[in-house]
């Protein structure tokens, strides 16, 4: 019998990604400003990684919200 861990699946932010549209930014217009791919923001928006500490604190200050907020922690 072999045994594995499972990794919980990140969930998919949907804060971030609101906050993003409702501001009218695209993907890659957020990416710019952070100085990130825009292939970087999509993973974040879609949970497939989580932005480093340095980058929670860029995208609390550029949304005006707290990194609990966002969905980042």
């Amino acid at each position: 019998m072999s045994s594995y861990i499972v990794t919980p699946v990140l969930m998919r932010n949907r804060t971030l990604k609101t906050e993003r549209k409702q501001r009218g930014w695209t993907q890659a217009e957020l990416a710019h400003a952070l100085g990130v791919s825009t292939k970087t923001v999509v993973r974040w928006e879609r949970g497939q990684s989580v932005p480093f500490p340095y980058y929670r604190e860029k995208l609390s200050a550029l949304f005006g919200k707290t990194v609990q907020e966002l969905g980042l922690l």
